[in-house]
């Protein structure tokens, strides 16, 4: 409570400074009405508006904690800044005097940080929130859908001609957005609040599904979607067999519930109209054509990597998928390819076991099977798809010698994400994993930098800015997970930047190992682009190949009793030794597939 009594004092003073600077030189009225002019309601992507929730500062935009909490948000003020849990992500942002000289949010960072849009209507006065579509796509006969924020999808069907609508309201799009998609769907800014996409073909029966309230991602199966090309062969790669699921929800167009009037310039209304080429993919085609793919032929390898180069006889229709099975195991999706004729893999070489080919998907799956870890990177150009593999720059075989930062997360008075109870908080749980990473590790003989190792709070630019000065190989940082409904997800995930090859190769590593002892779900590995367009801070910032552990979260009873067992700590410690081994190419570290 006394930290609490000193923050209001520091942030009454720093508030007054800053009204002196900001209003000085006007008088009493002159001020109470700029003030007055300054607020502004809020609108939350489909939601309704929240009155007063808002306030213009200069150039910043401040909501108060209270409002940002009707959205749902968590909010912890921490000294100058806040720790938000939002949309199940959590993100730390700065705060500002308000209007009642109580600290409020800088909403610019935070929506940076979620990936969405902030717009005021000077008119009316309101300042609404979107968030942005950031993946359209068809592939395997399915449509995928991706928004930084939850949205409102609405699907329907209109005639003359047959076509299929999406609407995501409370959506934007960037204004360079580009989605390789393939003839027959379109997509643009139907209104200013809502993105549309657009499904035209004679042959679609409809949409299958779960079409929830509020999505941030949705897949939804094409009944019938065949090209106009319609021979058995297209038919096979472009429409595979789907998975059965639910009914989607359709919204009916009788006269009372007819979609709102489109914006003219969108070419994307309800009624046919002209195409604006500007905010639409391309026309439809005629046809599809059937896209060959050659033998696989390995290109360039070293001693630090190799290229897997495989040839097309045209452009696929939609880009390939890589993933790892395990970490000895890529499995690269080609989805709208096939060969005619039988066609030859790989067989060893210097870092292949061997290549292999099967049918997957209405395409082919090229399996390769690597002697030991390795980055990849997977592109495609026109007629051209490589696998570029890549083998960390520290992978001797051993773990003695190299410097590895472990980061134990929050602390002092950042306690991170707690329990129902109240009683366990993230920051003593990431601290006692880390004192068990580091013992284990120093006695294999690594170099460790802990970044803390009692209850202190430390900024996040500090954390890896720690490892950036000693030249780590390795950044770890230890968290616990938590989401806005305690007890709806379980289990634990590992997260690297973007699509950091030798980084989603550590993550991979060290989900492997964890899931084999930590007796919770398997989440598996997540770039940290799906949480917010930037990434975390902590993986951004640093130079070497950097990795964020959630393991477990800490709202979910079953969960928090395990992660407060004796042997957690220990055991999850060593499953990340474990996986650095792997990582490395400790030749006597097995990689076997983790327990069910």
């Amino acid at each position: 409570m006394e930290k609490q009594i000193s923050l209001g004092t520091r942030m009454v003073a720093r508030g007054v400074i800053w009204a002196v600077m900001a209003w000085g030189a006007l008088g009493s009225s002159a001020q109470a009405q700029d003030q007055a002019s300054s607020w502004g309601a809020m609108r939350y992507t489909h939601g309704e508006s929240i009155a007063q929730g808002v306030h213009r500062s200069g150039s910043d935009t401040l909501a108060s904690p209270q409002t940002l909490e009707q959205l749902g948000w968590q909010v912890r003020v921490v000294e100058d800044e806040a720790d938000l849990m939002a949309e199940g992500r959590r993100i730390r942002v700065p705060v500002k005097p308000g209007p009642d000289q109580k600290p409020w949010v800088v909403l610019g960072p935070a929506l940076d940080q979620l990936g969405a849009i902030g717009e005021w209507d000077d008119a009316e006065k309101v300042f609404s929130v979107f968030g942005v579509v950031r993946q359209i796509e068809v592939f395997a006969g399915r449509l995928r859908v991706d928004s930084t924020l939850g949205v409102r999808p609405v699907v329907f069907q209109v005639s003359n001609p047959n076509r299929w609508i999406v609407d995501l309201q409370g959506a934007k799009l960037r204004p360079n957005a580009k989605f390789p998609l393939p003839p027959g769907v379109r997509f643009g800014q139907f209104r200013p609040d809502t993105v549309r996409v657009v499904l035209e073909n004679p042959d679609l029966k409809g949409l299958k599904g779960e079409v929830p309230a509020t999505i941030r991602s949705m897949t939804l199966s094409l009944d019938g979607w065949i090209p106009e090309d319609k021979s058995s062969l297209t038919a096979a790669i472009v429409n595979p067999p789907r998975p059965q699921v639910g009914p989607v929800t359709i919204v009916p167009l009788d006269p009372a519930q007819q979609p709102p009037p489109p914006d003219p310039a969108s070419g994307l209304g309800s009624e046919p109209t002209p195409v604006a080429p500007r905010a639409i993919s391309p026309p439809a085609d005629s046809s599809v054509p059937i896209v060959r793919v050659s033998s696989p032929v390995l290109s360039a390898s070293t001693s630090t990597g190799a290229t897997v180069t495989l040839a097309t006889s045209g452009q696929v229709s939609a880009r390939p998928a890589g993933s790892y099975r395990d970490p000895l195991t890529i499995d690269v999706l080609l989805f709208g390819v096939l060969s005619p004729d039988p066609i030859q893999g790989l067989g060893a070489s210097e870092h292949l076991e061997k290549a292999e080919f099967v049918p997957d998907q209405g395409g082919l799956r090229l399996t390769l099977k690597l002697k030991r870890p390795m980055g990849f990177e997977l592109a495609s150009t026109n007629r051209q798809i490589t696998v570029q593999l890549v083998l960390p720059k520290i992978a001797n075989g051993k773990l003695a010698g190299k410097v590895i930062v472990v980061d134990a997360g929050h602390g002092g008075s950042d306690p991170g994400a707690v329990s129902r109870d109240r009683k366990v908080q993230e920051k003593t749980l990431a601290l006692a994993v880390a004192r068990q990473l580091s013992k284990q590790l120093t006695e294999e003989g690594a170099a460790v930098i802990m970044t803390r190792t009692d209850d202190t709070r430390l900024a996040l630019s500090e954390r890896s800015a720690v490892a950036n000065r000693s030249r780590a190989d390795l950044f770890i940082s230890v968290h616990f997970n938590s989401n806005r409904l305690a007890n709806s997800a379980s289990g634990t995930k590992i997260f690297f930047h973007k699509q950091d090859p030798l980084g989603r190769l550590l993550a991979k590593c060290i989900s492997a190992e964890v899931a084999k002892v930590s007796q919770l779900p398997n989440l598996g590995i997540w770039s940290d682009t799906r949480i917010y367009d930037s990434g975390f801070a902590v993986l951004r910032n640093s130079r070497m190949t950097a990795v964020l552990l959630e393991l477990g979260f800490i709202n979910n009873d079953r969960d928090v009793r395990r992660m407060t067992q004796p042997d957690f700590h220990a055991d999850s410690a060593a499953a990340v030794v474990r996986a650095l081994k792997v990582y490395v190419g400790d030749a006597s570290t097995k990689t076997s597939p983790p327990n069910p």
